[in-house]
């Protein structure tokens, strides 16, 4: 049986890891943006790295804070799913 980490990345996967934005989120993420460019607002190479690094080590924490939640959700249901049966 698959673990419940691999249901998601799977699940993700087939879904080419495309999620919508909401509003908010497309907002925040707009925000985020503009406050990085502004720190880093040279054409230099090493302030371009930066921008990067941090846009990296930005979207690697929520996607595991989205797999966190997840993983979270599923062990939740299948307690609820085992009570009922009882």
């Amino acid at each position: 049986m698959e673990t419940i980490e691999a249901i998601f990345e799977n699940y993700k996967a087939s879904h080419n890891e495309e999620t919508s934005y909401t509003e908010e989120q497309q907002a925040e993420y707009d925000a985020f943006s503009c406050i990085i460019e502004k720190v880093f607002n040279g054409d230099h190479h090493d302030e371009y790295k930066n921008q990067q690094l941090i846009f990296e080590n930005a979207v690697g924490y929520a996607r595991a804070s989205e797999k966190a939640g997840f993983v979270l959700g599923f062990k939740m249901a299948m307690n609820i799913m085992q009570e009922c049966k009882q």
